[in-house]
């Protein structure tokens, strides 16, 4: 009995020794590595390298941006982040058109358009300057209701922003910039040939630039009548077209977080509408420009 209270003595005693020393040793190991996340120094730094690891994923994951890589790489992630828009819950565009150019039109078609309560002038003059800028939730406009995103963005009328093909593009770069990527889209030039004596069919014509781009022409999907080069409809009368659109580019501006920023459209087109034996041509240069935010 004796003997198993000294050696009781003896070990408290060789604790109490060594305790200190022992406390101070294994302080950092308890607090950084045995109990991470108790103190809030270890947080602190658990939370910047998580942020650190959440940050890598976005740059090499998430925002996988084909800088170097092939047109069919760069399509792909454009046509990604372009019909990402018209996905948007909220979103705000600033959109200016511009056109100029020139439309050669017999004088008899102008009174037959007045006659049928248009403005001759007005309905064919080719060159406009605007801007409209248009809050969108839902994809319907707040400040003016009767805007939807789908017609506002192109295609207009579609859910899509772009569903260019690869047989559509004659080049294309993705540069990486300060604060996100610069896509450059050149496309190849188009041909357009229509005779038909149907309200239809004008819808059908320039199928790569209608897949992609707001057009004078051929972009009404839910139009009745063919429309002519500046928009106006016509009644059902034979129609014969020829013509061509050509440098088309597309411009696009994407942030670090994967959005587009900015977009612009450009393209020139040169068209021959024959109608009741009257010949009316156009040329001009379009371009569209999209601020978002």
């Amino acid at each position: 009995m004796n003997n198993r209270i000294i050696c009781m003595a003896l070990a408290l005693f060789a604790l109490s020794a060594c305790g200190p020393s022992a406390k101070e040793a294994s302080a950092p190991t308890e607090v950084e590595i045995t109990l991470p996340g108790i103190t809030l120094d270890h947080m602190e730094r658990e939370g910047t390298t998580e942020k650190s690891t959440s940050a890598e994923e976005v740059t090499q994951v998430e925002i996988n941006a084909p800088v170097g890589g092939s047109i069919a790489q760069i399509l792909d992630f454009y046509n990604t982040k372009a019909n990402a828009l018209k996905a948007a819950d909220q979103i705000t565009v600033k959109k200016h058109e511009e056109r100029e150019g020139t439309v050669n039109i017999p004088a008899i078609v102008r009174v037959f358009v007045k006659n049928l309560g248009g403005d001759g002038d007005r309905t064919f003059d080719p060159n406009v300057d605007k801007t409209i800028s248009e809050t969108f939730i839902n994809g319907k406009g707040t400040g003016d209701s009767s805007l939807s995103l789908n017609d506002f963005l192109p295609v207009n009328g579609e859910r899509f922003v772009s569903q260019l093909k690869l047989a559509y593009i004659k080049s294309a770069a993705c540069i990486k910039q300060e604060d996100g990527w610069r896509l450059e889209i050149t496309l190849k030039d188009e041909t357009a040939s229509f005779s038909r004596e149907t309200r239809e069919a004008a819808i059908e014509i320039l199928p790569m630039y209608r897949s992609c781009m707001e057009l004078s022409i051929g972009n009404r999907p839910n139009a009745d009548d063919p429309i002519l080069p500046d928009g106006s409809s016509v009644p059902n009368i034979n129609i014969k077209m020829k013509g061509m659109i050509e440098n088309g580019m597309i411009v696009a501006l994407i942030n670090e977080t994967g959005k587009i920023t900015y977009m612009a459209h450009s393209y020139a087109f040169h068209m021959k509408v024959t109608a009741l034996r009257m010949n009316i041509t156009t040329d001009q240069a379009v371009r569209y420009s999209y601020h978002f935010a």
